[in-house]
């Protein structure tokens, strides 16, 4: 148990290992507690879950004091333990801001609705309290942040608060007090600016641009700040001016947009889809196949009445060249039998593509509706950089090509189902018959193709063509 001796300047040899020792939070909570303070106990946990937070490492610390044993619970945030991380998160600049904002920039915002006499009501109090931090174990000369840099703030999970999760949201409520909390944060901004012109230029606008000591020529690790007005122009330096008699050659960008994403098998269109959604797609399916043997039951059911008209047209041609012959009652009363299947036969056949068809196309077109809205619901609430990879258009494409791949296999199955029972019942038909779409399914494709290129480029480029006045022969192209 530590006594009450004055405190090291040094941190002891056998804790320097550890993240944050109890020389650490006695030299962090002397700023705010007192140079008396002394820790009794320490137990820290990790606050947030692997891969929630590359910038920082975040601890929650649960500390003792001596002699009366106060508890504080408190929020340590340490630079990453990772030299990679460090690196590509500039966490030298970035902690050293976040101290200065804590340690600074809060005051000043206190400072000034003190001054003015601020309602309880509208005090803006949006910084937790901090109760010490650094941004090295050595002296603090406005040198960046290093791997020693620590923040200690209030643990405001006892008070009632907790994280928002962004993948629910907000209600309408807290969306309308963080707009209200913004706006009141730019407003208290603006005050400072206008009431205290020099606490803005040398305090808030200090902390807005800062730079490692390499990109300021300094070599003793002195972090040099500079202030840059709104109208200033990108600064050219002698690397960048170069000369006017050098061409500068660059590589086009390959355009992300136009590389074609696999194909997805079948079955992995509906992984996400509910158990009721499958039996919807289920009795989809069973509509299709239904509505697939409509088809060839329509062919059956013409060529049964063809066969009995050419039976009784048979007998009929016979009998008006030899008047001593007659048709005979058996073929008259099948062929008005014929008649009969044919009308029941083709209205129910009728009656059951309509039905299943537009069950077929609804349910399908219902599961890919919620597909789609669901993907895009999901994507709108992910986090702004991975939304800004592609455009607007190029996600809107990608919905609609998995609602259109999805509805498009109501008419697979439909053909494949009457492909099937026509190859049944004779295949060498069928075969002259798949031969011959193709042929035309193939010429129909190229004379689209090159029907789409020309309106592609009449479209690109409609300025110049209305401005020559070639609306008519691209029209005859």
């Amino acid at each position: 148990m530590p006594g009450t001796d004055v405190i090291d300047n040094k941190p002891p040899e056998a804790e320097t290992e550890e993240l944050l020792t109890k020389w650490d939070l006695e030299q962090l909570l002397s700023a705010k507690l007192g140079p008396d303070t002394r820790v009794d106990s320490i137990a820290t946990k990790q606050l947030t879950q692997p891969g929630e937070n590359y910038g920082s490492n975040i601890l929650s610390v649960e500390v003792t004091l001596f002699p009366d044993h106060k508890k504080l619970d408190l929020v340590a945030k340490l630079v990453p333990l990772s030299p990679f991380l460090r690196e590509i998160f500039n966490c030298g600049v970035t902690v050293r801001t976040e101290i200065d904002v804590y340690t600074k920039v809060s005051k000043e915002f206190q400072e000034i609705q003190r001054e003015n006499n601020i309602s309880k009501k509208d005090y803006l109090d949006i910084f937790p309290h901090c109760y010490g931090a650094r941004v090295s174990r050595k002296e603090d000369v406005g040198q960046l942040a290093d791997e020693g840099a620590a923040i200690l703030i209030e643990n405001l999970t006892p008070l009632g608060y907790r994280c928002g999760d962004r993948i629910t949201g907000v209600d309408l409520e807290h969306s309308e007090m963080v707009a209200s909390r913004l706006a009141k944060f730019h407003a208290t901004s603006i005050a400072i600016k206008i009431k205290k012109p020099s606490v803005f230029k040398e305090v808030i606008m200090k902390e807005s641009k800062m730079k490692s000591p390499k990109e300021n020529g300094s070599s003793n690790g002195v972090m040099v700040t500079r202030v840059r007005s709104l109208d200033e122009d990108e600064i050219i330096t002698p690397e960048k001016k170069g000369s006017p008699l050098e061409p500068e050659f660059t590589k086009p960008e390959k355009d992300s947009s136009d590389d074609s994403a696999p194909p997805v098998a079948f079955f992995k269109l509906f992984r996400f889809s509910t158990a009721s959604e499958k039996f919807i797609l289920f009795i989809g399916l069973i509509s299709g196949i239904a509505c697939g043997l409509c088809t060839p039951a329509n062919s059956l059911l013409y060529g049964d009445l063809t066969g009995s008209m050419v039976n009784f047209g048979t007998y009929a041609g016979i009998a008006s060249m030899n008047e001593s012959a007659t048709i005979p009652p058996e073929v008259v009363q099948e062929f008005v039998d014929a008649i009969v299947r044919f009308a029941i036969g083709i209205s129910c056949v009728g009656a059951v593509m309509l039905v299943c068809t537009y069950i077929s196309i609804t349910t399908f077109n219902y599961a890919a509706q919620k597909q789609r809205s669901e993907q895009a619901r999901r994507g709108n609430r992910r986090e702004s950089g991975h939304v800004r990879v592609l455009s607007c258009g190029i996600y809107q494409q990608h919905y609609s090509s998995l609602h259109q791949g999805m509805g498009a296999y109501t008419d697979m199955f439909s053909i494949t189902t009457n492909n099937i029972t026509i190859c049944w019942n004779n295949y060498k038909s069928e075969y002259l018959q798949i031969c011959i779409a193709s042929a035309l399914s193939r010429k129909e494709l190229e004379v689209y193709g090159q029907a789409g290129s020309i309106a592609e480029e009449v479209l690109s480029s409609i300025r110049t063509v209305v401005a020559f006045g070639g609306e008519s022969k691209e029209v005859d192209r």
